[in-house]
């Protein structure tokens, strides 16, 4: 039993592996806001002037995969330098260099990196597509 078991166990961990490094090649390119979704359109409608700041400033972020491990933050007064991994749920999480607090970026769908930002104006989608 365990002779059949085992070479099935070693198949499906490099089969997940191998997928897993396909979508980090996938993701390598700088990247940009392409659409940003109101989630709670009334606390929207309420307050539309704090609405479109949040909304400009989630535009003026860059963030660039560098390498299949390595990525930066842009904007417009500073870069930040991460490094990021793509979970098996396509989920992408980055520490910044000399942190070991992981945040959750997003989830990646091979085309672009969607995430829900909630702050104390709105909740929101935020959809970054490749600009290069």
């Amino acid at each position: 039993m365990k002779r059949i078991l085992y070479p099935i166990l070693f198949v499906g961990i490099i089969i997940l592996t191998g997928c897993n490094k396909n979508l980090n090649q996938e993701i390598i390119g700088k990247w940009s806001v392409t659409a940003f979704e109101p989630l709670d359109t009334t606390a929207a409608s309420l307050n539309e002037l704090a609405v479109d700041k949040v909304k400009k400033s989630q535009e003026e972020i860059q963030l660039s995969f560098i390498t299949d491990t390595t990525m930066r933050i842009i904007t417009p007064s500073s870069k930040f330098d991460a490094s990021y991994s793509i979970d098996n749920d396509s989920l992408v999480y980055y520490k910044f260099d000399g942190s070991f607090d992981e945040n959750l970026l997003g989830k990646f769908d091979g085309t672009h990196i969607k995430k829900i930002i909630d702050v104390p104006v709105i909740r929101a989608k935020v959809i970054y597509s490749k600009s290069e």
